[in-house]
């Protein structure tokens, strides 16, 4: 694998970041937003990129993105029960055209999709650059707990969590972080805020909890401060 050295920079605009996502009907996309304005986009919905298996509720499946400059690769893999990959993993697609200004940040998740938004379970969350791990996260230390919306969270150490609705749609239990997708209106994103990258892989383990249109996003390289003001339909 080339070597892709995790580096600190400068942070990113508002409403900049790029996203990863899978849905629950097995399509999937990589896209980004610059100042709120989608710049590139490789997309499955409604354009012919389906996976051989289509996801049901409770079958966990694992996401891996490789960041390098410009470009990111997105891969997948259906986990065994005992959370062990089934095969190897499969490369979906690949996107070259990242913008100078998104190529750097941190990573976070959040529901997404067009007026229906999915619920799904986030953990074994790792960051890393050959066999430097520098992030890791599987929430086994919490209590289980409702996070607080539009506020930092860092007495359990997830930073950030954005809310556009109410209570409840962000929470730790059971080890796993849950976002709920609710209704069209609802956005929930979990952000890593401090970690700030430029090249690395990221890959984690999600659980849809109910097959919906919705997707399961994966950001990479998005700071706090990019998703302010709230966000809608992405």
């Amino acid at each position: 694998m080339r070597k892709t050295p995790i580096t600190d920079s400068a942070p990113n605009p508002k409403n900049t970041f790029q996203k990863a996502g899978i849905s629950a009907t097995g399509s999937y996309s990589l896209n980004g937003m610059v100042n709120g304005t989608w710049k590139n986009d490789k997309t499955g919905i409604n354009k012919g990129f389906t996976l051989n298996q289509e996801f049901s509720a409770d079958t966990a499946f694992r996401m891996k993105v490789v960041v390098y400059n410009k470009t990111a690769t997105l891969y997948y893999v259906m986990l065994n029960d005992d959370g062990t990959m089934k095969t190897d993993w499969t490369q979906l697609l690949s996107i070259d055209n990242i913008p100078a200004v998104s190529q750097t940040g941190s990573i976070g998740f959040m529901t997404s999709g067009n007026n229906t938004l999915g619920s799904f379970w986030v953990d074994n969350i790792k960051c890393y650059s050959n066999t430097e791990v520098s992030y890791s996260e599987n929430f086994d230390s919490y209590d289980d707990l409702t996070l607080s919306p539009n506020a930092e969270n860092t007495t359990v150490g997830l930073n950030y969590v954005h809310n556009t609705d109410v209570e409840g749609g962000a929470q730790i239990k059971d080890g796993k972080l849950y976002l709920s997708g609710g209704g069209a209106s609802f956005d929930a994103v979990f952000f890593t805020m401090g970690k700030n990258w430029t090249n690395y892989v990221v890959e984690s383990d999600l659980t849809y909890v109910s097959v919906t249109s919705g997707w399961a996003g994966m950001i990479f390289r998005g700071l706090k401060q990019s998703l302010i003001p709230s966000l809608s339909n992405l």
